[in-house]
């Protein structure tokens, strides 16, 4: 069985998207946690597709041909990856770097609160200041 899917949207960020993945794939390994990773491509003409494709062969890869939007490109990816059950899906920002422990942690903390039904990471931006990110 996967713990967790983890989706990820792309259009156009060849630039962003190796260090997400590369990110994702490290904490992945480090942990316990059985997960596979689905980059949806949105169309992308900046050859995104072909560095997940060189670069990371172990992720998984819907391309679109055109953009379906961010909303619907998710749905697609937790779609597919529902063939092989996963516990949680965790959907990422294709310039998200994921700090080690980060996915384990989100879902300990679910794991931990069984009527939640979903988390969020903390955000903070590369020299470690917190981001505001949601407010209510």
């Amino acid at each position: 069985m996967i713990d967790v899917a983890v989706i990820i949207v792309s259009w156009n960020v060849r630039d962003y998207l190796s260090d997400s993945l590369r990110s994702v794939c490290k904490d992945l390994s480090r942990s316990e946690l059985h997960g596979e990773i689905w980059v949806v491509d949105n169309a992308s003409t900046d050859g995104t597709v072909a560095l997940v494709k060189d670069l990371f062969p172990q992720v998984n890869v819907i391309v679109n041909d055109k953009n379906v939007g961010f909303g619907a490109a998710n749905n697609q990816g937790m779609q597919a990856a529902k063939i092989d059950n996963p516990r949680y899906f965790f959907l990422l920002n294709p310039d998200t770097v994921v700090r080690p422990g980060a996915i384990k942690a989100l879902i300990d903390c679910l794991e931990k609160r069984p009527k939640a039904g979903m988390a969020g990471a903390r955000l903070v931006y590369g020299d470690g200041r917190f981001q505001h990110s949601a407010f209510y």
